[in-house]
C-alpha cells in the first residue's frame, strides 16, 4: 500500500475482524511505516513519547499483534482429546472367553486333556467344570454325569429322588415316601441317612444359585457297602473311608445335587480332598 489512509484502513479493519494473518502487501505497508532509526531507546520511553504520528502508531500496534499473534500459535498447546492428542485411545478388545469342551462319553476310556468341560449327557444343561491332567468321564447319562481320576476321586452332577432308610440287613431300602423336591428337604434327609455321619449344612452358591453344602462320611467299620442317596437309575454307594462333600441347589426348577468324592485311608487323602474341592469350586452353570 503507497497510502496511509489505505494502510490505516486495512490495519483497523483487521484488527476488528480478528484475522490472525495479515496479507503480504499489507505486511510491507505496515513496515513501510516504521521509522528507521539506529538510536536504541528505552521501550518504555519509546512508547511514552508523544510526537509520534497515528499512523506510526497504528503500524506499531498491528506489528506487536502479528507478533503476540505468532507466538501465542507457537505457545498454545496441541488440541488434547478426553484421552490424549488426537481424541480418546480406542478401548482394548477384550479376549474371547474359550469354549468348554464337551465332556465325550464314558465308553471313549480315554483321559481328558486338562480344560473346561461341558457336561453333555445331564439333563440340566449349562453345567462345566475344570478338569485337571490324569482325569477321565466315568458317568454320561440324564440323571448323573461326571469324571473321576485313576485314585478313585469323583466328581458328578445328579438328579437325586430318594435317600435310604437303612443299611445292610435292610438291603438299601429308600424311604417311603422319598424326601420332597426342595434343597431344605433332601438336605434334612440325608441328614438322617443311618450308618453315615453328616455335617451340619452351609451356605453356598454357584453363579448366584444359592444353595447348601454337606459332608457326609461313611460310618467305620461297616460290615456292608454303605448306601446313601439314589437317581431313578441307581442308588449311590460308599466305601468305608469315604468322604462325600455334596452341594445341593435348586436350577431353573430342577434340584441337583454336585458330589466330589475322596477317601480318607489314602496316604495323600489332604491333598486328593484339595483337589476336589477345588474342582467343585471350578463348576459354573450356564443360564
Amino acid at each position: 500500500m503507497s497510502s496511509d489512509r489505505d494502510t490505516t484502513r486495512i490495519v483497523r479493519s483487521w484488527l476488528e475482524e480478528g484475522v490472525t494473518a495479515l496479507p503480504d502487501r499489507v505486511l510491507d505497508g505496515v513496515l513501510d511505516q516504521l521509522p528507521a532509526t539506529r538510536q536504541r531507546r528505552s521501550l518504555w520511553r519509546w512508547f511514552a513519547i508523544g510526537d509520534v504520528g497515528a499512523n506510526a502508531r497504528l503500524a506499531m500496534a498491528a506489528v506487536a499483534v502479528v507478533v503476540v499473534a505468532v507466538l501465542g500459535f507457537g505457545l498454545l498447546p496441541a488440541i488434547v482429546g478426553p484421552s490424549g492428542p488426537g481424541g480418546p485411545a480406542p478401548s482394548p478388545t477384550p479376549a474371547p472367553t474359550p469354549t468348554p469342551a464337551i465332556l465325550p462319553s464314558p465308553a471313549a476310556e480315554a483321559t481328558l486333556t486338562p480344560g473346561r468341560y461341558t457336561l453333555q449327557a445331564f439333563s440340566v444343561p449349562g453345567i462345566s467344570l475344570d478338569v485337571p491332567a490324569g482325569w477321565f468321564p466315568c458317568y454320561g447319562d440324564p440323571n448323573e454325569e461326571g469324571v473321576c481320576s485313576e485314585r478313585q476321586l469323583e466328581v458328578a452332577a445328579l438328579i437325586v429322588q430318594n435317600v435310604v432308610a437303612g443299611q445292610c440287613g435292610s438291603g438299601g431300602e429308600l424311604r417311603s415316601p422319598p424326601p420332597g423336591p426342595s434343597v431344605d428337604e433332601l438336605v434334612a434327609a440325608i441328614s438322617n441317612i443311618p450308618g453315615v455321619t453328616v455335617t451340619p449344612a452351609i451356605d453356598v452358591s454357584i453363579d448366584g444359585i444359592a444353595g447348601k453344602e454337606l459332608t457326609v462320611t461313611a460310618a467305620e467299620p461297616a460290615s456292608c457297602t454303605i448306601q446313601t442317596w439314589a437317581t431313578s437309575d441307581r442308588t449311590n454307594g460308599m466305601g468305608n473311608d469315604e468322604t462325600d462333600i455334596v452341594r445341593i441347589l435348586d436350577v431353573g426348577g430342577t434340584r441337583v445335587l454336585i458330589v466330589g468324592a475322596y477317601h480318607l485311608a489314602y496316604p495323600e487323602a489332604q491333598a486328593d480332598a484339595a483337589l476336589v474341592r477345588q474342582l467343585l469350586d471350578s463348576v459354573q452353570i450356564a443360564r
